[in-house]
């Protein structure tokens, strides 16, 4: 069932009303070349491989990694002459036909944007998707499988959907917009491109939103790590000193102090190692090079992360180093907790070759081993949308959170051992009936900060109760447009 005009026009007239974005298609006779149609605008303020700038009736999109561009125009108005020529290609704002994505990592991005009927195909085919409502509509046929077995050629899908935006890490194509977040530094630089997401659809003022809470509980989350370690160490020392007055006696206090960061093992063993990727090895994560997830996730938990790329076993052309067994663990064995970061944890204890060795390891006899697999499905998927979660689940396992004021379900780290008595292998469930158009609900834990003075007070708290309730109005509205028009 299509929209009429006139309740097409009331709606954009009501969201006009609310001095917003206009989340629908303008009259073109209407239109006002000196209005601003995006009061509502996103800045970068982590994020250093993208910038977009607002120009009344369209914004411009500038990749800085790739060095391309890409005009965004409100739908109702036309392409001005001045910037005709000047980019990789141009759209109609809110887009008009749907997206393509070709990493299941941008998935979250529109699920949590209640935009999921927006998705009208995957390049490489929706089998990998773990999302239960993306599943529902790839099952109904709704995406569209693209570029690979059983499916359509990108060429057959945009005679079908000739406004569809593809989006791609690099390279050319028709209709490509390219989003590098993977080029960026720490998690807030890279989630922040939601926030890109959101101008394709005109909802920068949700999508800034969405971001700046899930900031709150990231840093919340780090904030209560560091006060609650500081507490710690406050505690030991009044406890020895109190006792110890020598000069000596202090010098062992502060050596206690500082060793008491627990030391986090990241590493897991693969079958892809060696220059043709078919070798066993042991793959160990690496800070030497670029501050990776996990080595943020530990120094916000307050944590020392045992890193490494000294292995003997080269992995393909790159320079990238596995270790073997052995020089796992020698490296391995002082570790407090162990983080396994692949799928095969049990294989790989069970297994005759590793298993008496692996039963020495400190981690191992403390029963303080977790992989990635708590929710199956979303580790990849999910994870990078989610870092607020992922964060809250490493200071959990590392001791860094205070249970009893913030209780915290884990959602990614599932412990592991005792080998016959793991915890089980979560999932997402199933996509209730109706659910694929309804609000996405965060899967985080409500942070409140623990250090005296801190976080947002009652004033706060109720200006961001009202801004959720017009969000979700906001949203609502923007769903019905773009779905039913």
């Amino acid at each position: 069932m299509k929209l009429t005009l006139s309740l097409f026009a009331g709606v954009i007239s009501s969201v006009s009303a609310l001095n917003s974005n206009t989340l629908g298609c303008l009259n073109p006779n209407d239109v006002d070349e000196n209005t601003d149609y995006f009061p509502h605008k996103v800045e970068p303020e982590f994020s250093t491989k993208w910038d977009i700038s607002y120009h009344k009736t369209y914004k411009i999109l500038k990749n800085l990694h790739t060095n391309t561009s890409w005009l965004l125009y409100q739908c109702g108005t036309t392409i001005p002459e001045s910037e005709e020529g000047k980019h990789q290609g141009s759209f109609r704002v809110p887009l008009q036909d749907g997206l393509v994505l070709s990493s299941t990592t941008h998935l979250t991005h529109i699920e949590q944007r209640w935009l999921r009927r927006q998705l009208k195909g995957m390049v490489g085919g929706t089998a990998w998707i773990g999302s239960p409502c993306f599943r529902t509509l790839a099952d109904e046929g709704l995406i569209e499988n693209i570029d690979t077995t059983g499916g359509i050629s990108m060429e057959e899908f945009l005679a079908d959907h000739p406004e569809a935006a593809v989006i791609k890490g690099s390279g050319g194509g028709a209709n490509t917009i390219h989003f590098s977040g993977t080029e960026e530094t720490e998690s807030k630089d890279l989630y922040e491109w939601h926030k890109v997401f959101g101008a394709l659809f005109n909802l920068e003022k949700t999508a800034t939103k969405q971001f700046d809470e899930s900031t709150f509980r990231f840093d919340c989350a780090a904030d209560n790590a560091d006060y609650l370690a500081s507490k710690r160490r406050r505690t030991t020392d009044l406890e020895f000193e109190n006792a110890m007055k020598t000069p000596i006696r202090k010098e062992i206090v502060n050596s206690r102090r500082l060793n008491e960061k627990p030391k986090v093992l990241w590493a897991s063993h693969t079958l892809y190692g060696g220059p043709n990727y078919n070798e066993t090895s042991w793959d160990i994560g690496d800070c030497s090079k670029k501050n990776n997830y996990y080595c943020e996730f530990a120094e916000m938990c307050d944590s020392t992360i045992l890193h490494s790329n000294d292995g003997s076993i080269p992995v393909g052309a790159t320079d990238d180093r596995h270790m073997n067994f052995e020089e796992f663990i020698e490296f391995a064995k002082d570790a407090d907790i162990w983080i396994y970061s692949g799928f095969n944890f049990d294989a790989t204890f069970r297994d005759a070759t590793f298993n008496e060795e692996l039963k020495k390891l400190k981690s191992v006899q403390n029963n303080q081993v977790y992989d990635v697999q708590k929710t199956s499905g979303t580790w990849f998927e999910h994870r990078i949308a989610e870092y607020d979660i992922v964060l809250q689940d490493f200071c959990e396992v590392t001791g860094r959170n205070d249970d009893a004021a913030i209780p915290h379900e884990r959602m990614y780290f599932r412990k592991v051992l005792p080998i016959d008595d793991p915890e089980p292998i979560g999932s997402l469930g199933v996509c209730p009936n109706g659910a694929v158009d309804l609000p996405w609900e965060t899967r985080a834990s409500d942070c409140i900060y623990l250090r005296p003075n801190s976080g947002e007070t009652e004033e706060d708290e109720s200006s961001s109760s009202a801004t959720r309730k017009f969000s979700a109005i906001t949203v609502a509205i923007a769903t019905l447009a773009l779905t039913m028009a």
